[in-house]
């Protein structure tokens, strides 16, 4: 009969269980943040059932109840933040249906939703250089934006071996901002790093590159002259040279290379067709990583820029055999006179026909007998839909080499929307291959197939319920707010009841619609908070199944989008010339606002190094959205049970020219060129007044470039939006100094300088070169004729002596302008860098100590060098760490602990050692309170403590928190009694049960009750008879929880870690390769090492091998101040404490 039954399945003591539900009622359900709407139907007709009680459960009890309303709809709201384990349980007569939800979508909480733009003035950077950020902060409450609730930012910036290099708290701004800067160290390391920006649970990331790179001086560009050919047609293109000075590169060397891939379409999946946008890349540089030279090279060919720096190419398309779409890659390789090599690239699609056919299933599995639905599509590359003859083929297919049989072919036409519907029938189980074939004017066949199963004997494999599809169909593909949107709904039965709705980031809308036909259209209107996007869905149950669809609908977001406005003083300046920007912020009624705003003016030739990592703001916080409603049913209920122990792992604990004989009669004396930036100016706040206008000065620096001015702005109300303006900076007559980057001792090597005439009239240039620092083999001060916009290049040879730096200083004099640029630049020695490292400490009488360097045979001696650091304390530099260490909680238990072990780790050694540290303690106190509260919240009813708040609770992670609230005790932290006895009772009880349990773990147990305060020996008896068992770590776990009762076994135990360790020169430590604590694979040697210092110091304080110990604690630090983890580096100092205590290193006497 109907109801609800509990299946168990026994074996020995393992137990597994499920549930079984035999009822003619279905609940559907609708869920969003903080929000679950109820459908309650009838499970053959979809009819709804009103009436019926509706009870929301979540985190293990009732949140509301309604009853069904006559179209068998329930609303519900939950007050839950993070509700778990939700279920929707509906009752009518005696049927009963229960749906367990996806708790995720039901999460209202804002940091769940936390949003961030994070940018950088630009892409990339040297070492040594300073890098400007800022962050633009949100949480998305349903449909729009709002400010964080947070107003404390903590951001931190990670080198590419993910250590950090930059810590900061930071206040929010009153517009939700937050920016700061950040100086790289000279010797910073190459690659990405991350900026990460947390507020509460949640984190956004930006960042940015770190590379010794060289820009380059002029911008190679390949414009083909359409994006798309017909295969078997040319592609016309246009190569072009331009310094970014804004002059052509006239009779340049150019080598093209052609590459081409196989590409697939957008259109084959109802998408628009994506820009093919070309760019400049300098060789090796990352503005093309991923692509360069992608597939088969098909052709390379050479030739010269005219004097306008261009030239136009044809590359022949061939056409595919296999019948894909091609993309041809074309790679332009430009060397000017500089003899430096640019290259840029663009890309061009060669389709095999002029239109794409695509066929997909009503749906993926059907039963034996059943007809399938197939729609096919024909549409050419703009999207447009095509009338075309097509013919579809069906036949079986299997995943091994069994021959194919035919079931049926299938002619139809494609109508004015480019669509067709086909119906088949499939006699019996098994995988069918469905191929559609349609000819194009061309007269080439252009295919496309899918694949659909057939339950029966021969797919037995096959199992669950299918969801059959709704076609939506909007009559447009795009509105703005006001209009109305009339969607065609296409059920393809004759009867149903429909529940409509409209979507996104949470649930607008809803009605039941009672359909008598298998079609209807419903108006939708459009409203503001719709942009950018909203989905119509449709959801019906029939026959057992539950029929379902959904369609995104573009509105763009119009009133949400900023008008960005910045006009230069002038388009074109001088070296040294002071400039005016003038931006303006308006909304979308052109209405003047007041908003934040970002200026930062950048070479342009750093793009080509790095293009701009940053999404377009606006498509960032209004572009395309995803569903966040989530539909489910009773259909499908998720119930686990089981017993039995499984392992857990709690952590996973980035041309020549002319010579004159006459020299001018007067020369102009030029202003040296010495600043050349890569950043101009950086303005992280430009507010706009109540004419939604501000502006903002520089002087321009000595670089010959074009100027990237960049605006990102946005309000309060987060209105975003963006704009670009490009100013030149130049001259009439320029020189251009060639140089390596750097020289190497002993090298070398031809400097060369380039001098450009851009002024009206023909000119003799007297051109020097001066080096100082640098031994000048060959080269002299030269006159040299230059006509109007005509380029020579002269040659010095110098070489590179045992110097640190050379200073190169090249001019150009005319009598009507002149030029001069200097150069600073390294002399590096020749070879690779080494480092060697020795640490030790000074205790002899004499003060003094001494450490053996052994040098490579051959070294050059001018190119070594000594750095010598000293502390008073061996183990007192660990103190570096303690900055370190503070963090915010945030996540589940483990996370939570492994923030607030450490801040109180760190509040106690404060205490204990009074030592000088950067720690904000005020900060620390508040970062500690919100630990306590975090983990009070996520204590069980049982008194314990699991990885969630709604998990069980478990033996460790119980352990793990009761030893921390001790911890924070003992520093003077204000703890809940009735937290810790709670926990306490809870954990006593296991470790009674715990008999299986792993002998460090068990340690670990009674370690935490005896901090806890319970004095029990048959719990120290239980772990000491078991020593034999125990790890190092273990011992030392086990000795001190016997030293906190009082018991003289604790001797036993330091003897027994004594003759344990492993001595080596001048350090001593003890190895452990398991963490039995957390049941992982694992070195844990610096834990139990750190607590075996703990256990010896507090009883044999003069044991020798504690200064060794410490040392090699010290020494085997492998992320500068601090250990692998956070963890580690808790257990580490926390262990250390004593140590530093007894062994007065932090008073030393130096006289």
């Amino acid at each position: 009969g109907k109801g609800l039954y509990l299946v168990e399945a026994v074996r020995g003591d393992q137990r597994a269980y499920t549930v079984v539900l035999i009822t003619d009622l279905i609940v559907v359900s609708k869920t969003s943040p903080g929000r679950i709407l109820a459908a309650t139907v009838d499970r053959q007709t979809g009819a709804p059932v009103p009436g019926g009680a509706v009870f929301f459960w979540s985190d293990k009890k009732e949140v509301a109840r309604a009853t069904a309303d006559d179209q068998g709809l329930a609303d519900a709201r939950l007050s839950a933040r993070r509700p778990e384990n939700t279920l929707v349980l509906a009752k009518r007569d005696d049927d009963f249906a229960v749906d367990s939800l996806n708790s995720w979508s039901l999460s209202s909480d804002p940091d769940r939703y936390f949003v961030g733009y994070v940018y950088t003035d630009r892409p990339v950077y040297r070492p040594g250089h300073a890098i400007h950020f800022k962050g633009i902060l949100r949480t998305q409450a349903g449909a729009r934006y709002r400010l964080p609730e947070h107003r404390e930012i903590y951001v931190e910036i990670h080198d590419p071996d993910n250590n950090p290099v930059y810590r900061n708290a930071l206040k929010l701004s009153e517009l939700g901002t937050v920016d700061d800067d950040y100086t790289l160290s000279g010797s910073a390391a190459l690659g990405y790093y991350s900026i990460e920006i947390r507020a509460g649970d949640s984190k956004v990331e930006g960042g940015f590159h770190v590379e010794e790179y060289k820009k380059p001086e002029y911008l190679v560009s390949v414009t083909p002259d359409a994006r798309r050919v017909l295969q078997g047609d040319a592609i016309r293109a246009t190569i072009e040279a331009h310094y970014y000075f804004g002059e052509p590169v006239p009779g340049a060397k150019v080598t093209w290379v052609v590459h081409r891939s196989r590409y697939w379409s957008y259109a084959l999946y109802g998408e628009e067709e994506e820009e093919f946008e070309g760019g400049g890349d300098e060789e090796g540089g990352e503005g093309d990583e991923g692509d360069y030279g992608a597939g088969e090279q098909v052709g390379e060919q050479s030739g010269r820029l005219d004097a306008q720096g261009r030239l136009v190419i044809t590359v022949p398309t061939a056409v595919a055999r296999d019948k894909h779409d091609m993309l041809y890659r074309i790679e332009a390789r430009v060397t000017d006179e500089s003899n430096r090599e640019i290259a840029g690239f663009a890309s061009t699609l060669a389709t095999y026909g002029s239109f794409l056919v695509t066929v997909r299933a009503d749906r993926y599995l059907y039963g034996p007998g059943e007809t399938a639905a197939f729609l096919i599509r024909a549409r050419d590359y703009d999207g447009k839909p095509v009338s075309t003859k097509v013919r579809l083929m069906l036949s079986t297919w299997t995943w091994y080499n069994r021959p194919a049989r035919s079931i049926g072919t299938f002619d139809a036409e494609t109508d004015a929307q480019g669509e067709a519907k086909v119906e088949a029938p499939f006699p019996e189980g098994g995988s069918y291959l469905a191929k559609v074939v349609a000819t194009t004017p061309e007269r080439r066949d252009v295919e496309d197939e899918t694949y659909v199963w057939v339950a029966g004997e021969s797919s037995a494999w096959i199992s669950g319920r299918e969801s059959e599809r709704i076609q939506i169909v909007p009559d447009r593909p795009k509105y703005r707010a006001g209009e109305t949107a009339h969607v065609l709904i296409i059920t393809g039965v004759p009867d149903s009841h429909v529940l409509v709705t409209t979507e996104g980031r949470e649930l607008h809308t809803h009605r039941m619609i009672a359909l008598q036909g298998p079609t209807v259209t419903v108006d939708v209107p459009i409203l503001p908070e719709y942009a950018p996007n909203v989905y119509v869905a449709a959801v019906f149950v029939r026959g057992n199944r539950i029929h379902q669809g959904a369609k995104a609908i573009k509105v763009p977001p119009v009133e949400q989008q900023l008008t960005v406005e910045i006009e230069p003083s002038r388009d074109t300046f001088r070296p040294g010339d002071a400039g005016v920007f003038t931006v303006s912020a308006r909304d979308f009624q052109g209405k003047p606002l007041a908003a934040d705003l970002s200026l930062g003016v950048v070479d342009e030739a750093i793009y080509a190094v790095q293009p701009e990592m940053n999404p377009d703001i606006v498509s960032f916080f209004y572009g395309r959205g995803p569903n966040r409603v989530e539909t489910d049913s009773s259909f499908s209920y998720y119930f686990h049970g089981a017993s039995g122990k499984k392992a857990m792992r709690l952590t996973s604990l980035r041309p020549g020219s002319a010579l004159a004989a006459l020299k001018p009669q007067t020369l102009v004396e030029p202003r040296v060129r010495k600043a050349f930036p890569d950043t101009a100016l950086w303005l992280a706040h430009l507010t706009t007044g109540p004419d939604g206008r501000a502006t903002a000065k520089l002087s321009f620096p000595d670089s010959l470039t074009t100027w990237r001015a960049t605006v990102r702005g946005v309000t309060r109300d987060t209105q975003v939006g963006n704009a670009v303006r490009k100013v030149v900076v130049r001259k009439d007559l320029i020189l251009r100094l060639v140089t390596p980057r750097f020289f190497t001792k002993g090298d070398e090597v031809t400097v060369s300088a380039v001098v450009h005439n851009y002024l009206a009239s023909e000119k003799t240039a007297r051109v020097s070169l001066q080096a100082q620092g640098l031994e000048m083999v060959e080269g002299e001060t030269r006159d040299v004729v230059l006509p109007s916009r005509g380029e020579a290049r002269l040659d010095w040879r110098v070489r590179a002596p045992a110097v640190r730096e050379v200073t190169i200083l090249g001019k150009a004099l005319t009598d009507e302008e002149s030029d001069a640029m200097e150069l600073a630049l390294p002399v590096r020695p020749f070879g690779v860098t080494m480092t060697i490292a020795r640490s030790g400490s000074v205790a002899a009488a004499d003060g003094a100590a001494s450490a053996d360097l052994e040098f490579p045979g051959g070294i050059d001696p001018d190119s070594r060098s000594l750095e010598v650091q000293f502390t008073p304390s061996v183990a007192g530099t660990i103190f570096g760490a303690l900055d370190y260490l503070t963090s915010f909680p945030y996540g589940c238990t483990e996370q939570t602990m492994s923030s607030f072990l450490p801040n109180v780790v760190v509040a106690r050694a404060l205490k204990d050692l009074g030592v000088t540290s950067n720690v904000d303690r005020a900060a620390l106190q508040v970062k500690i309170d919100k630990g306590l509260q975090r983990l009070y919240d996520y204590q069980h009813e049982d008194g314990g403590w699991g990885w969630w708040q709604t998990d069980d609770s478990h033996a460790f992670m119980t352990a793990y928190v009761l030893s921390g609230l001790s911890q924070a005790r003992a520093a003077a932290v204000e703890v809940r009694p009735e937290a810790v006895q709670r926990a306490r009772d809870w954990l006593k009880t296991q470790f009674d049960r715990s008999e299986r349990v792993l002998p460090d773990l068990r340690a670990y147990m009674a370690l935490a009750l005896t901090e806890a305060g319970l004095r029990d020996a048959k719990v120290l008896d239980a772990v000491w008879s078991e020593r034999t068992r125990l790890s190092p770590y273990g011992v030392a776990l086990a000795g001190l929880a016997l030293l906190a009762a009082g018991d003289t076994r604790a001797e036993d135990a330091a003897a027994l870690l004594e003759a344990g360790a492993v001595i080596e020169v001048g350090e001593a430590h003890w190895q452990v390769d398991r963490n039995d604590l957390m049941e992982f694979e694992g070195d844990t040697s610096a834990e139990a090492t750190a607590y075996a210092v703990k256990l010896l110091t507090r009883l044999r304080p003069a044991s020798p091998l504690l200064p060794k110990a410490a040392l090699w604690l010290v020494n085997h630090r492998d992320q500068g101040d601090y250990w692998c983890s956070t963890e580690q580096t808790a257990m580490v100092i926390f262990g250390l404490t004593d140590y530093l205590k007894a062994s007065g290193e932090l008073k030393p006497d130096f006289h």
